[in-house]
């Protein structure tokens, strides 16, 4: 046992994630989540002037699980959408929105 309380040292392992190059992720400044913390109804705005048509918005608890099923989501204006968020428990969530050109926008919504 080391110093560390590790009984053995396992051999490092060199991992290669690809197909992630091709993603453009944006800064969060850029995707407006608001009222933050909520407790039923979100918007969530993204302030940039691309225009989505295609886009794809999902969101994830921390632990990974995507849980886009367990919410309602309209579209409200060029580039804002109402999220119901009634029917998540209370935690933080991430927000993803993907555009048409592929790029990534993050958010962090908190359901109180």
């Amino acid at each position: 046992t080391n110093m560390f309380g590790c009984v053995a040292v396992l051999e490092s392992k060199i991992v290669t994630v690809s197909a992630l190059g091709s993603l453009w992720v944006a800064v969060e400044e850029e995707l407006l989540i608001y009222p933050n913390p909520a407790s039923s109804l979100v918007k969530v705005e993204l302030k940039t002037d691309l225009i989505l048509s295609g886009e794809t918005l999902q969101i994830y608890s921390m632990e990974g699980a995507d849980v886009t099923s367990s919410v309602e989501i309209s579209k409200s204006g060029l580039n804002t959408f109402e999220i119901s968020v009634d029917r998540l428990a209370q935690a933080t969530y991430l927000v993803v929105l993907q555009s048409d050109d592929r790029r990534i926008f993050l958010g962090r919504l908190v359901k109180k």
